[in-house]
């Protein structure tokens, strides 16, 4: 069963991009805090994993899901929080 991670990333749009994991998964067990690249456009940014999803969320076009690129190996200390707490 894939996982979903919901990712933050530094853009006007307030709220969280899905993304699928990469093929070589080799991200932590938990990996809410750690820094990914991913593919957004036709450009490629760092976010934060802030939370991994078992199933598809409802307001994802599968077909359009990508992978995460690159896990930055560099997990943030102290980021760890609920989406209630996040204002998207």
């Amino acid at each position: 069963m894939p996982q979903y991670y919901r990712i933050a990333v530094a853009t006007p749009l307030r709220r969280t991009f899905v993304y699928l994991p990469p093929d070589q998964a080799d991200l932590p067990k938990d990996p809410v805090g750690c820094r990914v690249q991913v593919p957004f456009g036709y450009q490629k940014l760092v976010g934060i994993v802030v939370a991994v999803e078992d199933s598809q969320p409802e307001d994802v076009n599968p077909e359009k899901l990508k992978k995460i690129d690159d896990d930055l190996k560099k997990p943030l200390k102290h980021i760890r929080t609920s989406s209630n707490e996040l204002d998207f």
